[in-house]
């Protein structure tokens, strides 16, 4: 592409939370921490750079931050929590914090990797709710990858990811300013383009439409605490039953489905990646009553924690 060199390299940390089980059979998924001071809580890289010291049986791993992954050129798959997407080329992946996930390719794809913390974001004007209105950043079963056309990957390469490339290794007067609204910028783009794709002409933005993404922010940051829908109705200043009927009507599932779906997707992913035994996982999970946690868990699932721990993927 010619854009030049990216001057500095992500440093990683890597979070291993201290966890004990007699489950030798797994293993405590890596989390990865930006280095602030080196990057200022920003980082552009070049996937080819990246991937070069990275084996192709990646480990399934997650970030302690948002992730943009823009894939040029790559076959294979890319697993985010568990669902199966495609590796292909011209397919940006949004991934939130805490997401798990990890490529299966046959050779190294090229592309782009955008790390962002949500220090960064606040620091430049952009609240987490942000983020949430413009319905990029979330799990998976509700925000699919964006598959771009040529011309537009080739419009945004050079109108913001070529600016990022320079702003980064050139680091003038006020670059994370600049960066930072280049981000805001693309992200509307490709929210615009979202719509599009889905054949929407405009974002929802009636008062019953707000309560449903602002609903959707609380559970995000509550789940572990609050698990009856009374909890985000009192925070939301409404009644449970108001709360219930809109959910239900704009989203075609009830609250305390998107509560539990939630609090299970994490149950999932403290069960296969992390050596939490279930009376652990459990009150992490704020269930007081580890047998409850269990039953709830099966009926879910469909089977105990213990046996979707040992499941192969």
């Amino acid at each position: 592409m010619g854009l030049g060199p990216i001057s500095k390299m992500c440093i990683f940390v890597i979070k291993a939370p201290c966890m004990r089980s007699t489950d030798t059979k797994t293993e405590v998924v890596p989390e990865y921490m930006l280095d602030h001071q080196a990057h200022d809580g920003f980082l552009l890289k070049r996937m080819a750079a990246v991937e070069e010291h990275r084996p192709l049986d990646e480990k399934p791993h997650r970030h302690h931050y948002y992730t943009v992954i823009w894939v040029t050129e790559g076959k294979g798959t890319h697993q985010i929590d568990f669902q199966q997407f495609p590796l292909r080329n011209r397919m940006v992946y949004f991934l939130t914090p805490e997401q798990v996930h990890f490529l299966q390719v046959s050779t190294p794809p090229k592309g782009w990797v955008l790390e962002f913390s949500p220090d960064f974001l606040s620091a430049q004007g952009i609240p987490i709710s942000y983020l949430t209105e413009l319905q990029l950043f979330a799990n998976c079963e509700e925000v699919q990858p964006l598959e771009l056309d040529e011309s537009i990957a080739a419009e945004w390469e050079n109108r913001v990811l070529a600016v990022m490339e320079s702003e980064q290794q050139y680091r003038d007067l006020r670059w994370l300013e600049k960066v930072g609204s280049l981000l805001k910028a693309w992200l509307i783009d490709c929210h615009r383009y979202k719509l599009k794709q889905l054949g929407e002409a405009k974002p929802k933005t009636s008062a019953a439409s707000r309560m449903v993404r602002e609903f959707k922010a609380l559970v995000e940051q509550n789940y572990r605490q609050w698990h009856k829908v009374a909890d985000y109705a009192t925070a939301l200043a409404v009644s449970s039953g108001h709360l219930s009927e809109v959910i239900k009507t704009e989203t075609h599932q009830s609250a305390k489905q998107i509560i539990q779906d939630r609090l299970l997707l994490e149950a999932r992913r403290t069960a296969r990646y992390t050596a939490f035994s279930l009376k652990e996982a459990a009150h992490a999970l704020g269930f007081d009553d580890p047998s409850h946690f269990a039953k709830v868990f099966k009926k879910a699932v469909g089977t105990s924690f213990l046996e979707f721990r040992q499941q192969e993927f």
